[in-house]
């Protein structure tokens, strides 16, 4: 579509008001102003939802279904490949993505399936686009195969029309898959690619996703002093891109380096930044990340035979469970480790045992 100069100008004026607003607070003003009810806006909002979700998960969903409804009231009719159309598909993707890191999963497949039937006439990388993020959902869901399937089929279009930044973006999903698969030389491989070819400029949290997720591939599978070298460098890499340690990813940062610490035997400190991940993710309210970190300090402490400390550990999480919306199969899980610390029978295996019961409760908090 050719817009007119006045066109333009009036959209530039939108879209510098837009970055007035402070979102997601500013969400009330914004469906106040119904002149900012526009493609151009909708479309920066999306890209708002993506960048806010990265620190903020719930942030970034409310801009999300904030910007489905907003479009919804640019005029124009639901015509196959109209622009009405199209962006209500693309709302719908970026909606699928926040729901998936809020972890509503039912909700997400929902959302993902009105893309697809929106879709119709879309161009091909925002075909990619919403095949890609539809994969990391089949990630969630455990389903490797089918993640695979989409990523490999959105890696084709970006190939075709060549994208080099859309397609390292794929890479990265496509590393996802593998890492979460167990197969920790293919997610290297594809992690290494993505950091090379997605672009900073036109997504950062891609950029430094990638660069994060090679770290944490790198510290699984090290074995060797070179290996090892190569985590640590790379770990110092994304340490240089500047998340503060008051932050989501800056915690998971000190949190992976405690693992790449225990694993070379500075068991102090490991345990150090153990507790300062765990701390820290408590002050920022992500409870899942912290019962799995303290489950890392719980396998530390179990290995020392430090069991009256393993009780502390496995006390302090009822409490932070007890305001969030935690499923039958969390409370379960806390309560077996509760007992068997209490009575001094806590072992690597159960630690395990829990561990993989809380993973499953985050994949499906609907």
């Amino acid at each position: 579509m050719i817009c007119t100069q006045d066109e333009v100008r009036y959209g530039m004026v939108d879209l510098d008001l837009l970055e007035e607003l402070s979102l997601p607070d500013d969400l009330g003003l914004l469906a106040q102003e119904t002149r900012l009810w526009t493609p151009a806006v909708c479309g920066a909002l999306l890209l708002k939802s993506d960048e806010i979700g990265f620190l903020d998960p719930q942030g970034g969903l409310e801009v999300a279904r904030e910007t489905v409804r907003m479009v919804d009231n640019i005029a124009g009719s639901y015509v196959r490949g109209a622009e009405k159309t199209l962006l209500k598909s693309r709302a719908f993707a970026v909606l699928g993505s926040r729901l998936r890191g809020t972890a509503r999963l039912k909700e997400s497949d929902l959302a993902y399936t009105l893309a697809c039937g929106l879709s119709w006439g879309a161009p091909p990388l925002d075909v990619a686009d919403l095949l890609r993020r539809r994969g990391l959902l089949r990630v969630n869901q455990r389903q490797f195969k089918k993640a695979r399937m989409l990523e490999n089929r959105a890696l084709y279009i970006c190939r075709r029309e060549a994208d080099e930044h859309l397609a390292g973006c794929v890479l990265l999903a496509r590393g996802d898959t593998y890492f979460e698969d167990h197969r920790s030389r293919e997610a290297i491989r594809d992690y290494a690619a993505a950091a090379h070819m997605i672009d900073p400029k036109r997504c950062f949290i891609s950029h430094y996703g990638a660069v994060h997720n090679l770290s944490a591939a790198l510290v699984r599978n090290a074995a060797s002093a070179e290996e090892i070298a190569a985590a640590v460098e790379q770990i110092q890499q994304a340490k240089e891109i500047g998340f503060k340690e008051d932050t989501l990813p800056g915690l998971a940062l000190v949190w992976l380096e405690g693992s790449l610490l225990e694993k070379i035997d500075h068991e102090d400190e490991a345990e150090a930044a153990y507790r300062t991940a765990g701390d820290g993710l408590v002050a920022i309210g992500a409870p899942y990340e912290v019962a799995l970190v303290r489950l890392d300090l719980a396998a530390l402490l179990c290995r020392q035979g430090r069991f009256e400390e393993l009780v502390e550990v496995a006390a302090e999480m009822f409490p932070l469970f007890a305001t969030f919306r935690a499923n039958r199969e969390v409370m379960t899980g806390l309560r077996l480790f509760h007992s068997a610390a209490v009575d001094r029978q806590v072992t690597l295996e159960l630690i395990s045992k829990v561990r993989a019961m809380i993973q499953r409760a985050a994949r499906k908090v609907d």
